[in-house]
């Protein structure tokens, strides 16, 4: 494939899956299987140290608040993050430089 085909395709990835939304299939229609493929194999960014945690703690939060709305949930665990010792949110950050090497690293083989 030529160099050409990538620059394309990656202004394509950037344009659809940051801005404007533009589904897999409309891709896949108007630029061919190729291009399509190429975005579904494309390298994620890391997940933010905060939403990580929240992550981890989702279920935690669901059973001991199950009562709890979206946001309740959201600025109980924005408190507890906030007040988390250093030594825990190393844990969360040691992860995340991990997985941005990782990223970094899959990004170069594009």
């Amino acid at each position: 494939m030529s160099l050409n085909f990538y620059v394309v395709a990656r202004k394509i990835c950037y344009r659809s899956f940051h801005h404007s939304g533009v589904s897999l299939i409309k891709i896949r229609q108007s630029y061919g299987p190729k291009i399509a493929q190429m975005l579904l194999e494309r390298p994620r960014k890391p997940i933010p140290l905060f939403l990580k945690y929240a992550v981890d703690k989702s279920e935690e939060m669901k059973e001991k608040f199950p009562n709890f709305t979206f946001k309740q949930r959201r600025d109980y665990l924005i408190e507890e993050w906030k007040t988390l010792p250093k030594e825990q949110k190393e844990i969360y950050v040691k992860s995340y430089l991990q997985d941005l090497k990782e990223y970094r690293e899959r990004q170069k083989k594009l």
